[in-house]
């Protein structure tokens, strides 16, 4: 086999010029074509076949770039990037609606409220309606969400009001003493609409409370050191564990994610979310991507649902230029 084989065609006409330089070396032979057109169809049309290691210089072709101007070219591309960075930041942040779809927001007061309805319509019970506000202050989300059972995904829990009596699950505090009993005359406490005035006793709640700008509008984080909810019904303590998480994200204009462990032990078990939802081992969880998340998959298993929502950006890209908090 030729050790060099040139194979130069060049066609003239009144739209198109093509330049085609084919190359081999050796047993092994590696092509590489970028066709460059441009967008008016008068102007000349160019096939250019590029090489690596020696390439050997045909009719037409240009001289190789040297390293110094292949380093001022690439210089400059970085230039480019680091002035769009702010623009492309803003953009992500302030108009995250133009690349994701974010499921629109329940009222303050409204937010993070589910009905829960499994068998109720089918005994001919009114739906319970839950507030995850009206409850965040006397317990931690564990205390549900680990000590009693209770699944983290609306309607897979099977409890039965016989349950309740037996001091499972809301029967274990609903027991007539720390909180109102499971008798006839209080089922119309949880089995029912929106209560009256639902309104106005969160705008009381919230009061002493940082505000947000997104999702209940509290700043739960300082709102839970304000509140000191109870931990665990045996009385165990959180976790003294503070390793902070910088995540790199997959797009280049976007800055890492930050994932503090304090206020996530202060509220939740590891088991709530290693190992199910996320591995043990950093950067071990495939598909850990936005669009899943906003399918409710990992933090949007609690984000956006009752924990703050992902269009507040800033919370987990404290770097993100143009979000507001």
């Amino acid at each position: 086999m030729k050790r060099r084989q040139e194979e130069v065609a060049v066609w003239r006409g009144e739209l198109a010029r093509r330049e085609e330089v084919a190359v081999w070396r050796g047993a092994l032979a590696r092509r590489e074509e970028v066709v460059m057109l441009s967008e008016e169809p008068a102007r000349r049309r160019e096939d250019v076949v590029l090489w690596r290691r020696e390439p050997m210089r045909g009719p037409g072709m240009g001289r190789r770039k040297s390293f110094p101007a292949m380093c001022r070219g690439g210089f400059f591309l970085v230039l480019v990037v680091a002035m769009l960075f702010p623009w492309a930041g803003k953009v992500v942040a302030q108009g995250g609606g133009q690349y994701w779809d974010f499921p629109p927001m329940a009222p303050p007061h409204e937010y993070g409220d589910i009905v829960m309805d499994r068998v109720s319509s089918a005994a001919g019970r009114k739906p319970v309606y839950f507030s995850h506000w009206s409850h965040r202050r006397t317990a931690a989300c564990l205390v549900c969400h680990f000590e009693l059972g209770f699944e983290m995904e609306k309607g897979q829990t099977e409890i039965v009001e016989e349950d309740l009596g037996n001091g499972l699950y809301c029967g274990a505090c609903h027991d007539g003493k720390t909180a109102f009993g499971n008798t006839e005359k209080t089922c119309a406490n949880c089995h029912r609409k929106r209560p009256s005035g639902w309104k106005k006793k969160f705008k009381k709640f919230a009061k002493p409370f940082p505000k947000t700008g997104y999702g209940n509008r509290i700043d739960w984080v300082e709102a839970t050191e304000k509140l000191d909810p109870p931990f665990s019904l045996s009385g165990d303590k959180p976790m003294a564990f503070d390793k902070r998480l910088d995540l790199a994200a997959e797009w280049a204009m976007v800055p890492p994610a930050m994932f503090p462990h304090v206020p996530h032990v202060r509220l939740l078990d590891c088991s709530n979310c290693h190992p199910d939802i996320f591995n043990i081992k950093k950067k071990s969880t495939k598909h850990f991507e936005m669009r899943f998340i906003l399918a409710g998959k990992f933090c949007g298993v609690c984000h956006g649902k009752v924990a703050f929502p992902v269009q507040d950006c800033k919370r987990c890209h404290p770097k993100m230029r143009g979000s507001r908090h």
